[in-house]
């Protein structure tokens, strides 16, 4: 009796600790953007609409259409333009001065990139 427990809990905790490091590959990848997740960096959210004084437009250079695919992001999927929601949550997780710079075309960091996710 003890040994077919001993078994039977064995098995069992083998099957959670499977299930256990699924779950931790599949949340990992969908924080890297390896895979997509529902509502985040990925989802198919259409761009603002241009309200005269509200939305700022925002076009990406050529290094920073490529810095996106290299990271796997498709840049079509970035807005063209930014709401000033969007625009002060940019500010406050990079700072004005790195928001500037982004701006004016400079390429983010995956770190930078990681920072406004939830932004977008």
């Amino acid at each position: 009796m003890q040994k077919t427990a001993t078994v039977l809990f064995s098995t069992l905790g083998v099957i959670f600790l499977g299930l256990i490091l699924v779950a931790g590959g599949f949340y990992m990848a969908t924080q890297s953007g390896w895979m997509p997740a529902g509502g985040g960096f990925f989802s198919s959210k259409t761009p603002a609409t241009n309200v005269e004084g509200e939305n700022t437009p925002f076009t990406l250079s050529a290094a920073q259409k490529q810095a996106l695919i290299d990271m796997g992001i498709d840049p079509a999927k970035i807005p063209s333009s930014i709401t000033a929601t969007q625009k002060a949550c940019f500010v406050s997780n990079l700072g004005e001065a790195k928001f500037a710079e982004v701006q004016s075309g400079a390429v983010p960091s995956v770190i930078d990139l990681a920072k406004v996710k939830a932004c977008l």
